[in-house]
């Protein structure tokens, strides 16, 4: 369909045609979402570009097996992405887009797909010819967001500048993350757009002074900011505070002179009207009791996350009363050190929460016992990390009949061997994690054979006895897709309960230990030879024969295994035949990787893991 639209253009040698016309919005309405995408990726191929789609967002690439960081892809942004992962992808881009009709059709594309938001990433330009191409990529003027990576050279000023002369005054999003910037190109993208996020991520100015000391100026349509590393002055919060309809503040702190100048002017300020999201993330213990005095001013909030600080029994009982005065939360996330039970059996009186993450960094000074209210009914998931919790708390979180989502991560149990222990009482767990908790001393329990669909499972480093895996009720054989096992004995009772696994996706068995037994004896029968993309056997013994049998994993693509010492006609055969496009391998000297392994691995483009 692409050539024969790019054909038709082509006959109109006397007028730009307008690829748009064929998605008019009575045509473009009868076109399902899938074609529609499929138009982009005949476009991105005709061209010869590497890419890959995700979740909706499109990601230009330099080959097939580069890597990229989803984590770009801002939640907080309503529209999808356009990544160009690298500045030779752009390079490419921009000779592509020289073509007016090549850049009208891809504008129409993206738009029909809402992708409005342009991520630049690893921008590496090398000189002041590279800042002045055409940039016809920012001529299309169909963005809302703006996301610019890692652009630390001097030159990135001039590039911004560039880009601010392009883009239309239509731009609602703008994120700087890992930039160098001259303060007045800054300054003048943020007179020139009413935006409603503004994200900046370690920005330094050229002059080597606050980025934003004495910008006062912003649209009443801003409603979020994340700034990390930023200095913030007393003008600045009074007038975000008063004159926008900002909703969302995202804060981050890696030093110390930063966090106590943000603390003093915070404090300052009462107009905190409806926020509903603060997060902040301090780097040094130490907060002083007028921090914690100003929380309670947040009597909105429905997100409150706050993490690397300490209390004192006054500045606990602050946090305490402040957080029970915020009728409207839902989603909880502490991460401390020094916690009391006092203090959670606060929170645990609040029934509107469904999401609590409670990380303590001062494992075993407290036991927590938790008093349930027998209305404590709505919360659906639960992250406690580093905890030492007591038999009647585990009875007490066992009986969350809502729960979707429960981690327990490296969390101590007290010891028992009651029979009549209460077991899950949520048949909808879709994701159960104990890493690192010492389940050997609970073993008693019942709680693999009462999972009916979970999805994700995580009983890595748990000391559980060869063949535990047999208690896995046979009901998560059609739902589980990541199973993590690692630092932990099997046998082969185990590996014949993995076997029946038919949608698994990911399998991490590194350390472990293999009792009689090796990988491949997972058998003939193995249910998820169609559906596994990932394997980690990292420091696991594996033999010719289990390194064979990766091969009847028809979509692996991800692999960590032991040092094999096979022939090296063996590994050219098995990458050949094989998907796999990201690989590890540990216990291998420099060397023998250099001088056998490594080039096998560049010849089939196959990225190295770290």
């Amino acid at each position: 369909m692409y050539k024969a639209c790019n054909i038709r253009a082509n006959k109109y040698k006397r007028r730009l045609f307008k690829f748009e016309e064929i998605f008019d919005p009575e045509f473009s309405s009868l076109i399902d979402f899938y074609i529609k995408h499929n138009l982009v990726r005949a476009f991105l191929n005709n061209y010869m570009m590497k890419y890959v789609c995700c979740d909706g967002n499109i990601v230009l690439l330099d080959n097939d097996n580069e890597s990229f960081d989803n984590s770009l892809f801002d939640e907080n942004i309503p529209y999808k992405n356009l990544l160009i992962n690298n500045y030779k992808v752009f390079c490419k881009l921009e000779n592509i887009l020289r073509n007016p009709n090549t850049l009208n059709c891809f504008q129409t594309l993206l738009n029909e797909l809402n992708v409005k938001s342009l991520i630049i990433n690893d921008y590496k330009a090398t000189g002041t010819s590279d800042i002045n191409t055409d940039f016809y990529i920012f001529s299309m003027h169909i963005y809302k967001s703006i996301i610019i990576v890692d652009f630390v050279r001097t030159h990135s000023s001039l590039f911004l500048n560039r880009v601010n002369d392009l883009i239309e005054r239509n731009i609602e999003y703008l994120s700087l993350i890992n930039f160098i910037v001259y303060r007045a190109e800054l300054i003048s993208i943020l007179n020139k757009q009413k935006l409603k996020g503004l994200v900046l991520n370690y920005v330094n100015t050229v002059e080597n002074s606050d980025v934003i000391k004495d910008f006062i100026k912003f649209s009443g349509t801003l409603e979020y900011i994340d700034f990390r590393e930023i200095g913030i002055y007393f003008t600045w919060w009074y007038n975000i505070f008063e004159t926008t309809n900002i909703r969302k503040i995202i804060l981050s702190f890696s030093n110390l002179f930063t966090q106590k100048k943000f603390i003093i002017e915070f404090c300052r300020i009462e107009l905190y009207k409806n926020i509903l999201y603060l997060e902040i993330m301090f780097c040094n213990l130490e907060i002083n009791t007028e921090f914690f005095v100003s929380l309670a001013h947040f009597k909105s909030l429905q997100t409150f996350k706050i993490s690397r600080f300490k209390t004192t029994p006054t500045t606990e009982a602050l946090l305490s009363k402040a957080i029970v005065g915020m009728n409207n939360l839902v989603c909880l996330s502490i991460q401390q050190y020094s916690i009391s039970s006092n203090f959670y059996n606060n929170l645990f009186k609040m029934q509107q929460i469904k999401f609590l993450n409670l990380i303590n960094f001062d494992l075993g000074k407290y036991i927590l016992r938790i008093s349930f209210f027998p209305e404590y009914t709505s919360v659906i998931r639960i992250n406690l990390m580093s905890m030492n919790i007591s038999r009647a708390s585990l009875k007490e979180i066992f009986k969350l009949e809502n729960l979707i989502d429960l981690r327990l991560k490296c969390c101590f149990f007290q010891p028992f061997s009651d029979p009549n222990f209460t077991s899950f009482m949520s048949r909808n767990i879709r994701a159960l994690d104990f890493y690192g908790a010492n389940l050997k001393d609970i073993k008693c329990i019942s709680i693999l054979n009462n999972l009916s669909c979970v999805e994700s499972l995580d009983l890595s480093d748990t000391g559980l006895p060869p063949g535990y895996l047999v208690n896995l009720s046979s009901n998560c054989n059609l739902s589980l897709k990541s199973l993590s096992y690692e630092l932990n004995i099997l046998d082969k009772n185990d590996l014949s309960r993995i076997e029946k696994l038919v949608v698994l996706e990911e399998l991490k068995l590194s350390k472990c230990k293999l009792l009689g037994c090796s990988f491949s004896e997972i058998g003939d029968f193995c249910g998820f030879f169609n559906s596994l993309i990932n394997l980690d056997l990292e420091f696991v013994e594996i033999k010719i024969e289990d390194f064979q049998y990766f091969k009847r994993f028809k979509h692996l693509k991800k692999l960590r295994c032991r040092h094999f010492g096979f022939d090296l006609d063996v590994l050219k055969c098995f990458f050949v035949s094989s998907n796999i496009n990201k690989f590890s391998t540990d216990n291998i000297d420099e060397e023998t990787f250099n001088s056998s392994l490594g080039k096998i691995l560049y010849e089939k483009n196959i990225d190295i893991l770290d």
